[in-house]
């Protein structure tokens, strides 16, 4: 009868602790790995930009043509469609970027110099 009551609290045990396990959710313009959830209806996406950026990886982001199809962040940083992709710009006046991201400038794919908030 022990045995059995032991083996009732394991089974009870494990499952509680495998109920905290959940996939991850990313904030949009974070970056995220293969299968993590993005928030904002945001999805985690390789990034178009070239490899000579200084950016490989995947980011919470969506597919656009234009800035207007960018879901705006909640701390009202401005976003862009850089490659077809959205990205945060860098702010102005010194501020950081959010989410752990870094100021990236190169040039856009017309030529133009721009900074992107990049992971």
């Amino acid at each position: 009868m022990k045995a059995l009551n032991l083996f009732g609290w394991l089974i009870l045990g494990l499952g509680l602790s495998l109920a905290g396990c959940g996939t991850p959710v990313n904030q949009p313009y974070e970056a995220c790995d293969s299968g993590h959830a993005c928030a904002g209806g945001t999805q985690c996406l390789q990034t178009s930009l070239p490899a000579s950026a200084g950016f490989t990886g995947a980011l919470c982001t969506n597919v656009c043509n234009q800035p207007a199809d960018c879901l705006q962040d909640l701390q009202n940083y401005e976003t862009i469609c850089v490659n077809s992709q959205c990205y945060i710009q860098c702010p102005t006046g010194g501020y950081n970027c959010p989410y752990g991201t870094g100021c990236l400038q190169f040039s856009d794919q017309f030529g133009y110099p721009i900074n992107l908030c990049t992971p």
